[in-house]
């Protein structure tokens, strides 16, 4: 129980390092944002950290929970009982239009060795944001994060992508960089972006699928588009839900906007399919001028 006090004690101190962060209006992130960077004073953590770190040095408490931080991330820097270990890289722009690269890395670990039950372990270890976004610059940007972790990359026996050519390019993608680093790596097309080009693919060769989904994404981006419209959903639901935009990148996409609007199946109570029918009647018979111009994403 004391262990779940400290805990409990270090989360209020850092929730009110947030709302501090929040009141002034001040930016989160800084450069040196890597546990293997806190215990370097003359770098920039950014305002959270440091302020944090600030704290920690007056206060027992989260003192305490910030050394064993420390002392988990050394524990678990090393992968695998061998060093061996496989390594998973995707691209993606945040919302502020900058392109960040998250590497992952899978492996056995190298705790309790004596154990018949070992454990696969799964970490994040950086996300970056990449100048070039070519398979060699990205073969280039996990080799020197790999190596500022004290990780081998020639222990890399494995690596996942999706499909993308600057990926699995034969010649220039990123899996053909890394295999002459690490020339025992196998290389695996990511099993969810197989399924959603299947899923894709199944949806756009049937008519009324097309249809269904078409329509889905008519009506999110016909009230979205429109403030007055959307002053219209607002009086008629309390509901602070809204329709989704089905894009092509998003795995969960399609199955997100159908549960909104039509319910889990057999159990429509939470489905917005009467918000919408109401929406719609309202505008169509409202005596204001409703500009029906829209776009789709």
């Amino acid at each position: 129980m004391l262990e779940v006090k400290d805990r409990r004690l270090a989360f209020e101190r850092i929730v009110d390092v947030v709302k501090l962060i929040g009141k002034r209006g001040m930016s989160f992130r800084g450069e040196y944002e890597s546990v293997k960077d806190l215990s370097n004073p003359n770098v920039s953590h950014g305002n959270f950290l440091d302020i944090v770190l600030l704290l920690a040095k007056y206060d027992v408490t989260l003192n305490k929970h910030v050394q064993s931080v420390i002392k988990k991330a050394d524990m678990n820097k090393t992968p695998g009982r061998t060093g061996m270990y496989s390594i998973q890289i995707d691209t993606t722009q945040d919302i502020s239009v900058i392109d960040i690269c998250s590497i992952v890395i899978r492996y056995v670990s190298q705790n309790n060795l004596q154990s018949s039950q070992p454990i696969v372990c799964e970490r994040a270890i950086s996300f970056l944001s990449p100048k070039k976004t070519t398979g060699q610059a990205l073969c280039d940007l996990v080799s020197s994060n790999l190596l500022e972790n004290n990780i081998d990359i020639k222990q890399c026996i494995g690596s996942s992508t999706d499909g993308a050519s600057n990926m699995i390019g034969q010649y220039k993608g990123f899996s053909s960089w890394l295999e002459k680093e690490s020339p025992n790596q196998i290389h695996i097309w990511c099993y969810a972006s197989c399924l959603n080009l299947i899923i894709l693919e199944a949806t756009s060769i049937s008519t009324a699928s097309v249809s269904l989904f078409g329509l889905l994404n008519s009506c999110a981006a016909f009230l979205r588009h429109s403030h007055k419209r959307m002053d219209v959903w607002r009086s008629v639901t309390t509901d602070s839900r809204v329709l989704n935009f089905i894009g092509q990148t998003r795995w969960w996409a399609k199955y997100v906007a159908l549960k909104k609007v039509f319910g889990i199946f057999n159990d429509p109570s939470g489905s917005l399919f009467i918000n919408i029918v109401k929406v719609l009647l309202s505008v169509s018979s409202s005596n204001e001028d409703f500009n029906s111009d829209t776009r789709l994403n």
